[in-house]
């Protein structure tokens, strides 16, 4: 368990946005477009369905309450899941809360007159995990 919840402490803080997804959910393909609309940059996370991607979805539900996929962190931080009613990414974005954050952590643009000393070239990580573990990732080429 322990092993567990330091790969997903690495996972979230290893880039500004991390997207824990699966790989065929029609929600996480959404919050991924939502995303992608918005312009920010990424890290995607697909965890694997069984072993080790399992124990990281069961432990992303233990530790934060949030039942299935995706889930977001923000600066490393659970902003849980991408339509839940009173969380989640879209609430954020319906307070006018996302946007912000998103340029406090340097995953959009910020057109402030200090905004370019966090400005970053948009950039989209997609990662698949496997049942043990490991991690592959790529750069997409239409990123």
């Amino acid at each position: 368990q322990l092993a567990v919840r330091r790969s997903l402490y690495d996972i979230a803080h290893s880039a500004p946005v991390v997207i824990f997804t699966s790989a065929d959910a029609p929600a996480c393909a959404e919050a991924l477009r939502f995303m992608d609309a918005l312009g920010a940059s990424y890290k995607q996370m697909v965890l694997a369905d069984e072993g080790f991607g399992a124990r990281q979805r069961g432990e992303l539900t233990a530790m934060f309450g949030v039942r299935g996929l995706p889930h977001m962190f923000i600066g490393g931080r659970s902003v849980g899941r991408f339509a839940d009613a009173s969380e989640g990414v879209l609430e954020l974005h319906q307070r006018g809360e996302l946007v912000a954050a998103l340029k406090m952590v340097g995953s959009i643009p910020d057109e402030s007159p200090f905004g370019f000393m966090f400005e970053s070239e948009y950039r989209k990580e997609v990662c698949i995990g496997d049942k043990f573990g490991d991690e592959l990732c790529e750069v997409p080429q239409s990123a």
